[in-house]
């Protein structure tokens, strides 16, 4: 994998702007020399990885890429006992921006009761909402629906 590709994805787990500075720090090297391996197109070597998962307290292993779309037919039995930890997910984005219920429901455009319903399971997120988690959130709603 390019270097590129990995800083992108450290970048991802870390949910923080990721500079080659920040990245030569971690490895002992200097911009200099990170900045040729990405211009010739490197690649980080196992040990390095190894540090920068330890500089920035992340594992490459935790970033999952995305299932390509190919349209073809499944029988996924697991989907909507994965749908059911929707609530689950919905708080943990309420917790991280200190959200009351309330201040929640009204940027989904929906009830407070409602909103309550969507947390403990009693409703399903209709397309409305989704939208309106993508358009407030920077989120996946696939992995917001089903945890992937």
């Amino acid at each position: 994998m390019s270097i590129v590709k990995d800083l992108a994805i450290l970048q991802y787990l870390t949910d923080t702007l990721i500079t080659q500075k920040g990245v030569s720090a971690a490895l002992n090297f200097t911009t200099g020399a990170i900045n040729n391996r990405i211009i010739r197109g490197g690649n980080f070597k196992p040990e390095e990885k190894k540090e920068l998962e330890n500089f920035y307290g992340i594992s490459f292993a935790d970033f999952k890429e995305s299932t390509p779309n190919t349209y073809e037919r499944q029988n996924d039995e697991t989907v909507y006992e994965r749908l059911s930890q929707f609530g689950k997910r919905l708080q943990e984005i309420q917790d991280k921006h200190n959200f009351l219920n309330r201040e929640m429901a009204q940027l989904l455009k929906i009830s407070e009761r409602q909103y309550a319903q969507l947390k403990v399971g009693k409703m399903e997120p209709t397309i409305s909402i989704l939208n309106e988690l993508k358009r407030n959130f920077v989120v996946d709603i696939d992995r917001l629906m089903y945890g992937e």
